[in-house]
């Protein structure tokens, strides 16, 4: 053993090759070894993932191991929140310290066919390195519809028109997250941008986007759609009038729950 760490009846050790030990109190889970009991004899901490550990602390209902990646993880009681994973659930395994919460980035977007796209993970989490990025390997990734969209580590490749639901899932603390794909020709992808009250719309679904905004007092926001080409038309009362240029500006009247909703084809916008 290279070190050790006890506090109360709570005693921890690290080996040569970066594998953690703990045995005594465990009746806040604090030993991390998938569940409670009185006192422990010498057993092998559990992670999600097998970790080499460089840094152990033993504590009077939490225990806490830092990896060599620099990544915090802690086992016990969480009742004040003091695991630091955004949740007040006691933990008897080792769970990561740091915000459960990540977002796919970007959320939605259309793509073309063929096409491939490398997304990106933005979590908040903590650690002692100030690396804060996670790899794309440790989350688990699902596509709704493999006829659409593949996905492997993060990596999109599109397959066909239509829609697809990305679900990432954190290895380590099972926390999912989703993104949209819209898979289209190129040549039906004539919107460069919409916005509402200079709040951009993302893609919802197959030539759809959506946005929620604050109306202005009268009960209006100010529309604005560009095109990809200033050639293009746009009509968003169904094809009875068109503005040319490629860009439509206009005040609309915005429903009750703020939400507006479009459908753009070539050369035309639908509202």
């Amino acid at each position: 053993m290279v070190d050790i760490s006890g506090t109360n009846e709570s005693v921890m050790l690290l080996d040569k090759y970066g594998k953690s030990y703990t045995y005594g109190d465990n009746s806040k889970g604090q030993a991390g070894i998938g569940g409670t009991s009185g006192n422990v004899t010498l057993q092998k901490i559990r992670t999600t993932e097998e970790k080499n550990i460089f840094i152990i602390r033993a504590g009077y209902k939490n225990n806490y191991v830092i990896d060599t990646k620099g990544f915090v993880y802690g086992a016990g009681s969480n009742e004040y929140g003091q695991l630091g994973n955004s949740t007040y659930d006691d933990s008897y395994d080792f769970t990561l310290v740091g915000d459960r919460k990540f977002e796919i980035v970007p959320d939605a977007r259309t793509m073309k066919q063929p096409e491939q796209e490398t997304v990106r993970i933005v979590a908040n989490i903590f650690n002692v390195f100030n690396h804060n990025e996670r790899a794309l390997t440790d989350y688990d990734w699902k596509s709704s519809n493999t006829d659409v969209l593949t996905v492997d580590n993060g990596v999109l490749n599109s397959q066909d028109m239509g829609t697809a639901t990305i679900t990432a899932t954190d290895k380590a603390t099972g926390a999912k997250a989703t993104a949209l794909r819209v898979v289209q020709p190129l040549d039906e992808q004539r919107i460069e941008n919409i916005t509402v009250n200079d709040k951009a719309a993302k893609v919802s679904g197959e030539n759809q986007s959506a946005v929620s905004v604050e109306k202005n007092p009268d009960g209006t926001g100010t529309l604005r759609i560009t095109t990809k080409a200033s050639a293009d038309e746009i009509s968003i009362d169904g094809g009875e009038t068109y503005v040319a240029g490629g860009t439509l500006t206009q005040d609309i009247q915005l429903d009750t729950n703020q939400q507006y909703k479009n459908q753009s084809k070539s050369k035309q916008w639908k509202k």
